[in-house]
C-alpha cells in the first residue's frame, strides 16, 4: 500500500505545481461540435432576414481522402471534413462556381486548446474553376492561406432557459491575399456553435443560435408530406434562376409505373447537361417515392424494377429535426422497351432533415410557413466510375410545392486523371403563380 501512497502524493504536487505555476490546462474540445448525420444549427442576424442554417448531410469519399461527411452552409457553399484524433479538418471547400483544395488537411476545430495559446496552420490551397466560365474544370490557381486558432476565453452561457457551462470561446484568424477575416464562435459541449461573429475590415455580422438539433424543448412541428409536395396534374411551376434563365417544373397525365400510378414531372433546366429529365413521383406507406426517371441527356431510364423498392424521397410526416435517408438501387434501362442493362450497377440515396419554418418572399409573392429541408442526393454509377452529389436547400409551401430550392451538383470521378466538377447549378425562385396547362399523357421523341 506504501507505494499507491507514494503515487497518490505525486498526483497532488503536481496539482499543487500546476496551480502555483499558474499555467492553464488545455481545454478537450471533442465534443464541442458533434458531427453525427442530421445534426444542425440554425442561426438568426439582425442584417439578414432569413435564417442561416449549418447542417451535417451526406457522406462521400473524397479523392485521395477517403470517406468525409458533409458539412452544408448557406448558398450552396459546403465542405467536406472528417474527425480524427486530432480534431476536425476540412479536406475540401465548394462554392458554385469554384473548389478549393488544400495540400494538406485544415484544422477545424482541434481536440485541445490551451488559453491564449494560438494554432496557426498555413496551407496551399488549390482552385478548380472553369476558365472563363466556359471550359472543362481544371485548376486555375492556387492560394496561400494562413489560419490561427484561439482560445480566448471559457465562458458559461444560456439556451431557452438551459444553463450550459464551459462553453468555448475560439477565435478563428483566416488571412488570404492580404484580406483577413476574423470569426469568433462559441462553442457548447453536446451542442455545437451557439454564437458566431464575424469581422471583415469594417464590416461585422452577428449570428445567434435560435434552434438546434434535438433542441425539442417545446413541441416537435410535423407537416404531411402530401400538402407540402403536391402531385397535381397539369401544372406549370415557373422559376427565375441565378443566372436569368427561366426554368420550370411541369407535372404531367398520371401514368402507371409498374403497381405505381404515378405523376410525371418534367424539370425544364435548359443550361443543364441533361435539360428535360422526367421524375414519376408517388406515395406509398413509405412517403414520397421516385419509381422511375427518364434521363433526357441519354435517352433511357433509370428505374426501380421489382423487386426492387423504389427510393423515398421524404417520409409521409416532415417533422422539424428528424433526420431521413432512403438508399435503393435502380437499373439503367433502354427507352421505351425498359429492358434493363445488366452489366451496369447503381445506387441511389436521398437524405433530408426539415430544418425550420419559414415566411419566404420571391417574385411569385409571400408564402407564409414553408418548411425549409437540408437536401442531400448521391446517385453512384460504379462502371462508369463517378457519382454525382447534389446538396442544398429547398423551401416548400403547403398546397405550392417548392418555391424557392438553392441546390448544387458535384461529380465526384472515380479515375484520378478525371477532374472533378460543378456540373450544375440552380438558385431558383418561384417566377409567378402556377399556371395550368393541357393534360396529355408522357411522351418522348425518340433518338434517330
Amino acid at each position: 500500500m506504501h507505494w499507491k501512497r507514494m503515487i497518490g502524493m505525486m498526483a497532488v504536487c503536481s496539482i499543487v505545481a500546476v496551480l502555483i505555476s499558474g499555467q492553464a490546462m488545455a481545454l478537450v474540445l471533442t465534443g464541442y461540435f458533434p458531427v453525427q448525420q442530421g445534426r444542425f444549427w440554425n442561426f438568426a442576424s439582425p442584417k439578414e432576414q432569413q435564417l442561416s442554417t449549418w447542417a451535417i448531410n451526406g457522406i462521400f469519399t473524397e479523392r485521395n481522402v477517403g470517406q468525409v461527411f458533409v458539412l452544408q452552409q448557406d448558398n450552396c457553399r459546403f465542405f467536406s471534413m472528417r474527425e480524427e484524433w486530432g480534431g476536425l479538418y476540412i479536406y475540401g471547400e465548394y462554392t458554385p462556381d469554384k473548389y478549393f483544395i488544400p495540400d494538406k488537411p485544415i484544422l477545424f476545430l482541434p481536440r485541445e486548446l490551451e488559453p491564449e495559446t494560438p494554432v496557426t496552420i498555413n496551407a496551399v490551397i488549390k482552385v478548380f474553376s472553369k476558365p472563363d466560365g466556359k471550359a472543362e474544370f481544371q485548376e486555375t490557381g492556387k492560394i496561400n492561406r494562413s489560419i490561427t486558432l484561439t482560445l480566448k476565453s471559457i465562458e458559461d452561457m444560456t439556451f431557452n432557459n438551459q444553463e450550459l457551462r464551459n462553453c468555448a470561446v475560439i477565435e478563428r484568424t483566416t488571412k488570404e491575399d492580404g484580406a483577413v477575416v476574423m470569426e469568433t464562435i462559441w462553442f457548447a459541449p453536446t451542442i455545437g456553435p451557439m454564437k458566431r461573429v464575424v469581422k471583415q475590415d469594417a464590416a461585422e455580422k452577428i449570428y445567434t443560435l435560435t434552434s438546434y438539433a434535438d433542441s425539442h424543448i417545446k413541441t416537435v412541428k410535423q407537416f404531411a408530406t402530401k400538402d407540402y409536395f403536391p402531385l397535381k396534374a397539369g401544372i406549370t411551376m415557373p422559376y427565375k434562376n441565378h443566372n436569368g434563365t427561366a426554368d420550370s417544373i411541369e407535372t404531367k397525365k398520371q401514368e402507371k409505373v409498374d403497381q405505381w400510378l404515378t405523376t410525371p414531372c418534367v424539370f425544364n433546366i435548359p443550361e443543364s447537361a441533361s435539360p428535360n429529365d422526367i421524375f414519376y413521383y408517388t406515395f406509398n406507406s413509405d412517403g414520397l417515392v421516385l419509381p422511375q426517371i427518364f434521363r433526357s441527356a441519354m435517352t433511357s431510364y433509370t428505374a426501380f424494377l421489382p423487386p426492387q423498392a423504389p427510393v423515398t424521397i421524404f417520409p409521409n410526416s416532415l417533422k422539424i429535426g428528424s433526420f431521413y435517408t432512403s438508399t435503393s438501387y435502380p437499373r439503367i434501362c433502354k427507352y421505351p422497351s425498359r429492358t434493363p442493362n445488366l452489366d451496369f450497377t447503381t445506387e441511389m440515396q436521398f437524405s433530408s432533415i426539415p430544418v425550420s419554418v419559414e415566411d419566404v418572399t420571391v417574385p411569385a409573392g409571400e408564402f407564409k410557413g414553408c418548411v425549409k429541408i437540408c437536401l442531400f442526393n448521391i446517385s453512384r454509377a460504379f462502371e462508369f466510375k463517378m457519382e454525382k452529389i447534389r446538396v442544398g436547400y429547398q423551401w416548400l409551401a403547403k398546397g405550392k410545392g417548392i418555391v424557392k430550392l438553392q441546390q448544387v451538383e458535384f461529380g465526384n470521378f472515380f479515375r484520378p486523371e478525371r477532374i472533378n466538377e460543378i456540373s450544375g447549378v440552380q438558385f431558383w425562385e418561384l417566377a409567378n403563380e402556377p399556371s395550368p396547362v393541357k393534360l396529355t399523357k408522357m411522351t418522348v421523341e425518340r433518338e434517330k
